[in-house]
């Protein structure tokens, strides 16, 4: 049997690694997601996890202008759908590890 604080570090590492998942997921989606001509944008996409923290952006070898582009509008309407689709996601990740768990 384990003791409570064993089972809240890993659940805390589960959680971790779901984070990680979940980015890669994301990053992985707007790549997908983003037009074919636009191939700077998808080269562009990244993501970082660390912990229980994620970062999922574009970072291009040269500045563009930042506001009000067509990127701008595209990466917020992915930034929309993928805010539905995490949750759930997210949930089926650690359900399915919790369950591999056992």
């Amino acid at each position: 049997m384990t003791s409570i604080l064993e089972f809240a570090e890993r659940l805390e590492e589960l959680v971790a690694e779901t984070v990680a998942e979940a980015a890669a997921f994301a990053a992985s989606e707007i790549k997908r997601t983003t037009p074919a001509n636009r191939i700077e944008t998808r080269r562009a996409v990244f993501h970082r996890a660390r912990k229980l923290k994620a970062v999922i952006g574009l970072r291009f070898s040269k500045r563009y202008p930042a506001a009000n582009t067509e990127t701008q509008r595209l990466l917020y309407r992915q930034h929309a759908d993928l805010r539905r689709k995490l949750p759930q996601v997210i949930r089926n990740s650690i359900n399915r590890k919790l369950q591999n768990e056992e």
